[in-house]
């Protein structure tokens, strides 16, 4: 349905406006705000505007995209704090001495996508762990262009102590938690995970990422 504009008027180079016509136009398109409010959102689902009351009633705490964030950031800091103390690591080195761990030689572009960290804060990450000496950089011989990070001996020992650690932590952390309740868990990270990916995709497509 569309509503057929009104003749409007000027006087004196300005668009003239009095309440008679804002009433004339209200009453000529009654369902403006209803059609606009079922207008289609770029994923194809109905946009629908929430009423006051419900608005209201949004509890951020219960609202699972935030009490993931919280959770892990909460989770974050407490493990940085122990190997902070342990071994002089800071969050973002962490991850890429484990991607490299488990994955061997890595461009840091692919430690980047593995660790789902931005790259900016590979970059540092890996600065600061090769300052250190526990990161090697060498060209691929394949591509010379190509660098690749390696662990060095003390990088494998810093590492291997981490390891531990980290498990330790994890046990802390899922204490009370039923071994079944562990496997559902992460099926449904899983599925958040793909899901995640599938949006950024569409994201993409749309030209929003």
């Amino acid at each position: 349905m569309r509503c057929a504009r009104r003749p409007t008027t000027w006087w004196r180079g300005r668009h003239w406006r009095s309440g008679r016509a804002s009433a004339a136009r209200a009453d000529h398109c009654p369902n403006r705000t209803a059609i606009r409010s079922r207008l289609p959102t770029r994923g194809g689902a109905v946009r629908r505007e929430s009423k006051p009351a419900e608005a209201a009633a949004f509890a951020l705490d219960r609202f699972l995209p935030y009490r993931l964030s919280v959770v892990t950031k909460r989770a974050s800091r407490l493990f940085a704090r122990r190997y902070s103390e342990a071994f002089g690591l800071s969050i973002p080195e962490w991850p890429v001495l484990a991607g490299l761990g488990r994955f061997g030689r890595l461009p840091g572009s692919e430690i980047a996508e593995r660790t789902a960290m931005g790259k900016v804060k590979v970059s540092r990450a890996v600065r600061q762990l090769h300052d250190r000496g526990l990161l090697a950089r060498e060209e691929d011989a394949a591509d010379r262009r190509v660098h690749r990070l390696v662990m060095t001996p003390e990088g494998r020992q810093v590492h291997a102590g981490i390891v531990p650690l980290a498990r330790g932590l994890e046990a802390e952390l899922l204490v009370g938690l039923a071994a079944a309740d562990l496997v559902a868990l992460q099926a449904l990270l899983d599925q958040l995970d793909r899901r995640l990916s599938e949006m950024g995709a569409e994201a993409a497509a749309d030209g929003l990422d």
